[in-house]
């Protein structure tokens, strides 16, 4: 929040402990944890939402407000390797080339049917997951910014949901 706050850029911290998060189980309030954070984007005249590194199912109804209009980064070229074990999921399958990919959030996790860009990595011999994950993150340091740019200075269409 410290650089946001060196741009003049305005943040909320919603903490998700508040609602009994803890990491593991199902023992928190996931429904409560996504009305306040869309009160906050409402408050805020939020109309695009881009998520890195967020880590959290969060309830349908953050698809029902904001359906399309949520941008998500995963570590791998989706459809392949979904979920939040992506990177060690291609060291184990041996592929030779693996990356990022920006694409639409919607109610499935990692959903490859709204993809808007990806940019390839390629996996070494010698990778374990320290080395080849800091690969990934410079590729999405590069083409996150790029893609969310783009979007914004309408040199890039946001995919229509079916």
């Amino acid at each position: 929040m410290d650089i946001a706050d060196d741009y003049a850029i305005r943040t909320a911290l919603i903490d998700r402990t508040e609602f009994g998060y803890s990491g593991r189980g199902s023992n928190w309030d996931r429904a409560g944890f996504t009305a306040r954070i869309l009160k906050r984007l409402k408050q805020a005249e939020i109309d695009l939402v881009a998520m890195a590194g967020f880590m959290t199912i969060l309830d349908p109804l953050v698809f029902k407000t904001y359906g399309g209009r949520i941008i998500n980064l995963h570590p791998s070229l989706l459809p392949l390797f979904p979920g939040a074990r992506a990177v060690d999921d291609a060291l184990k399958a041996g592929v030779t080339e693996t990356g990022t990919t920006v694409h639409l959030a919607t109610e499935i996790l990692d959903d490859p049917t709204y993809i808007i860009a990806q940019a390839k990595v390629p996996v070494l011999p010698n990778d374990d997951h320290a080395k080849l994950a800091a690969r990934i993150r410079h590729a999405e340091h590069k083409l996150y910014p790029k893609t969310l740019d783009d979007i914004m200075k309408g040199r890039l269409d946001l995919p229509k949901l079916a």
